[in-house]
């Protein structure tokens, strides 16, 4: 059986990750648009400019999935986490993330994405 490497399995996880950061962003991008914070805009703007980011870098990881000759073609969520199921070069694999190790993953690149959104 033919194992993703190291890197493509960091791929894989990305894939799975980057959708939760983006409803997290989406979220509170509406929290915010709808407080009563007087200068709401520049966090509007920053929440923005990372989910812009999140969108290009989704695109560009499925693209490469592809181009490697990974297809996704399952993915379940429950209680314990998100279960993922894709074909790479014949070979059908599976890969579980935990809620809590889905969260500290969605806090650290929130807090990467955002830092960027100022360069």
């Amino acid at each position: 059986m033919k194992f993703p490497s190291p890197r493509d399995s960091e791929l894989i996880r990305e894939y799975v990750l980057l959708p939760l950061l983006l409803l997290v962003l989406a979220r509170d991008q509406k929290i915010i648009a709808q407080s009563s914070i007087k200068l709401k805009q520049p966090y509007l703007d920053t929440l923005q400019s990372a989910m812009d980011r999140v969108m290009k870098d989704m695109g560009r990881i499925r693209q490469t999935l592809r181009s490697r000759g990974f297809r996704f073609y399952e993915e379940t969520r429950d209680d314990l986490g998100i279960y993922v199921k894709y074909v790479y070069q014949g070979y059908h694999h599976t890969l579980r993330l935990h809620w809590e190790y889905l969260k500290g993953q969605v806090e650290m690149k929130l807090k990467e994405y955002l830092s960027h959104s100022y360069n």
